[in-house]
């Protein structure tokens, strides 16, 4: 670790405005790709069911199988910030960490978002209720659950919000790494095995599947203090990474078993997902080195609408998919049964997205667009109750 505090603060002073907005960009682009896969798995009928499954068909049906790799996407970028906030804390600003400001901030962006969606998860889960869907997450225990990041583990996702699962290996990814961090930097072996031990423990509570994808935020935790490569960080080898995380999103769908050509192939899921997250590392680690001193993505304007984006970006994904069962289950018990592929479909998934991304921006202005006053609150709450 000698060499990592100035390695780190040669890298922050790398890290642009345009670095940033190209991550909100990220962020913001595999939120809405998540939503189109689950809008489409509703919308359009079964593969199999398909009265004419040409090449543009097929193209479709492609292209709305990639919300998996976007949240492999999402889990590296998590990677980054999170382990970027507690790099600053400790290798840059010299301060020693503190647990309890750190899980104040995590759960107060956590829950002021969780909480109420899980709450409009249940009103609108209502709808799908009365027209034929059987709830399987419900109950105060399960809510309870996951409100304590522990669906998938010990519960349930509560309702219909199947996408819930991947807020819990966030939490759990936040709080082994610290663990892991703070044990290769303590001064002691007594207290780097006690660091070693809670992280060990933790990664067997959740459980050897949500332990694998560790391996995957952590690739977003060593863009920051990795050895700087100034001559990779050109355009040439930015369009080079992006097109090696394109084909390594569309290879994912085509080796899960039942999926378009490939029917019938057997494959571990997570070997695909590792290749997502190797390319996703790529051009995160080749991004901030490339847009380092510029102000601008593209211009003020453009990169305004980027962050705004960015900033419902996480409601969008919490919320989005208690709208679709439901909206889908009313509409089957009218009569509806999928769309054929065809242009009246994708107007109507375009319309959807729109309409699904306006109800996020709103209820993302009631809810994490105040995470830093709130945090602020906490913040003085539990300094008061240390004096």
């Amino acid at each position: 670790m000698s060499t990592a505090p100035a390695r780190f603060r040669r890298h922050e002073e790398l890290f642009s405005p345009a670095a940033s907005t190209f991550f909100d960009l990220l962020r913001f682009s595999a939120a809405v790709i998540v939503v189109m896969e689950h809008l489409a798995s509703r919308l359009f009928v079964g593969y199999g069911y398909l009265d004419n499954p040409g090449i543009w068909t097929q193209l479709l049906y492609w292209l709305n199988l990639l919300g998996s790799p976007a949240v492999v996407v999402f889990f590296v970028l998590s990677g980054l910030f999170i382990s970027r906030s507690i790099y600053r804390t400790v290798l840059m600003q010299g301060r020693k960490f503190d647990w309890a400001d750190y899980l104040s901030a995590r759960l107060s962006r956590l829950w002021l978002v969780l909480i109420p969606a899980l709450v409009v998860t249940f009103i609108v889960d209502l709808v799908a209720d009365a027209n034929g869907w059987v709830n399987k997450g419900a109950g105060v225990e399960v809510f309870a659950g996951n409100v304590l990041f522990v669906q998938t583990i010990l519960v349930p996702q509560f309702g219909s919000n199947a996408p819930l699962w991947s807020i819990s290996n966030e939490f759990w990814y936040y709080m082994i790494f610290p663990a892991l961090f703070l044990a290769a930097i303590a001064r002691t072996s007594r207290r780097t095995l006690a660091l070693i031990a809670l992280a060990i423990v933790l990664l067997v509570f959740i459980g050897p599947r949500k332990a694998a994808y560790f391996l995957m935020w952590l690739l977003g935790a060593l863009v920051m203090v990795l050895p700087a490569m100034r001559r990779f960080g050109s355009g040439r080898a930015l369009v080079v990474a992006l097109a090696l995380l394109t084909i390594a999103a569309l290879l994912r769908p085509l080796v899960a078993r039942g999926r378009l050509m490939f029917d019938g192939l057997e494959i571990d899921l997570f070997w695909p997902d590792l290749l997502v997250a190797g390319a996703a590392f790529l051009v995160m680690r080749i991004a901030f080195v490339y847009f380092a001193s510029r102000q601008y993505l593209f211009n003020d304007s453009i990169d305004r609408l980027i962050r705004g984006g960015a900033g419902f970006s996480f409601s969008l994904y919490v919320l989005h998919y208690p709208f679709i069962n439901s909206g889908y289950f009313l509409a089957h018990a009218n009569g509806f049964h999928g769309f054929q592929p065809g242009i009246i479909g994708v107007l109507v998934e375009i319309i959807v997205v729109l309409l699904l991304c306006s109800i996020a921006w709103f209820f993302a202005l009631l809810t994490e667009a105040h995470t830093g006053a709130v945090r602020k609150v906490i913040s003085r709450m539990s300094a008061r109750v240390a004096r």
